[in-house]
């Protein structure tokens, strides 16, 4: 009895802590998009923007940092400089990077995203250099609403500097990973005294 109470006394002197990281799941996703080639600030007229539609793929690398790819396509008359007569068909893929302002246990999640990309438009090529911020929404486990606006910057100037949105809905492909680093911290007992262990990690010493 006297050997219970004193195991029970110096249970708190054992502290246990633990780091957990965890992964974004994989997701799979469609999106519609507007691109806007004759705005000179974001948020321009609709009725100039070129609708267009797309998919991505994003996965986690870390607590809130992920990477993303996405390809889209729409059809524009004003992606060179000279105007064309009629809507052509304009191809864009990138590979990127997004940073998340909370774990993926927020139900709403702010992101900041840099990418690199390439696009296509009447045998005309460019790279752009996306920037922007987004927002994801989880409607319910595993499926997610996304909602974007980049300034895709263009160098060589074969195709013009503009702005970019959208809105998608996703789904998971993979669970969300998580890795837990345990680190356990024991206090120095007098002689005699046995050291407390916990080989299974559940915060309770063996005996």
């Amino acid at each position: 009895m006297k050997k219970a109470l004193f195991l029970l006394f110096i249970l708190p002197i054992f502290s246990k802590a633990q780091e957990v990281k965890i992964t974004h799941p994989a997701i799979l996703g469609a999106r519609f998009s507007l691109v806007d080639f004759n705005a000179k600030k974001p948020f321009g007229s609709i009725n100039q923007m070129s609708p267009g539609l797309g998919l991505s793929v994003i996965k986690g690398l870390g607590n809130h940092l992920d990477w993303s790819a996405s390809v889209d396509g729409s059809f524009s008359d004003s992606a060179v400089d000279l105007k064309l007569p009629d809507k052509r068909l304009l191809l864009q893929a990138e590979w990127g990077v997004r940073i998340r302002m909370f774990t993926t246990g927020a139900r709403l999640q702010p992101f900041l995203a840099g990418a690199v990309g390439i696009s296509i438009f009447n045998n005309n090529y460019s790279a752009y250099l996306p920037v922007g911020m987004g927002l994801q929404v989880t409607l319910f486990p595993d499926a997610y609403m996304l909602v974007n606006a980049q300034y895709r910057v263009t160098a060589p100037k074969n195709i013009n500097t503009h702005y970019f949105y959208s809105i998608g809905f996703s789904g998971a492909i993979t669970p969300a990973r998580k890795k837990a680093r345990s680190l356990t911290k024991q206090t120095i007992l007098a002689p005699g005294v046995p050291v407390a262990t916990d080989r299974d990690q559940d915060g309770i010493p063996d005996s």
